[in-house]
């Protein structure tokens, strides 16, 4: 009987040895995961950290780059207004010397050959454009462009 109490005692002793082995590796686990999950929040942590330092260097470069922008466009219209200035100086100037140096009628009529010529050179211009369009179209629907070669090739009548 006393053997057999003992017995039961070393058994009861074994089982809650084992009860609080088990409850030991279960928390061990549990602290291996809550290890885990505290690595994961310090990683998304410094992530976070890491992207609003990039954002922020980015919104501080886009501030820069926006503010170069508007100062060289400033410059860039101040730059505009000088230059338009100084070709009005400059054809003010050449008028005048003009004038010096060109009676009144001879002026005129210069002017109007001038403009006459703008004239005809739009017209020519107007006129090219004319003549490629219809070349492209004879292209498209002929497959092929006439050459030099059988131009020259064709006798006057058949031109």
């Amino acid at each position: 009987a006393y053997r057999n109490q003992i017995s039961k005692s070393i058994v009861r002793v074994y089982a809650q040895y084992k009860t609080k082995q088990g409850l030991l590796t279960a928390c061990s686990s549990g602290l291996f995961y809550d290890n885990h999950i505290l690595t994961c929040k310090h990683s998304v942590a410094e992530s976070i950290e890491f992207q609003n330092d990039v954002h922020n260097i980015a919104k501080k470069n886009f501030s820069t780059l926006t503010l170069k922008k508007e100062q060289l466009e400033r410059k860039l219209s101040y730059l505009s207004e000088q230059h338009k200035h100084e070709l009005i100086e400059c054809k003010i100037s050449y008028e005048n010397n003009l004038k010096g140096l060109l009676s009144n009628d001879v002026r005129l009529d210069l002017e109007n050959t001038i403009q006459s010529l703008k004239q005809q050179i739009l017209y020519l211009q107007q006129r090219i454009a004319f003549l490629q369009n219809e070349l492209e179209q004879y292209v498209q629907n002929y497959g092929h462009s006439i050459t030099n070669s059988s131009r020259r090739n064709k006798t006057p009548t058949q031109q």
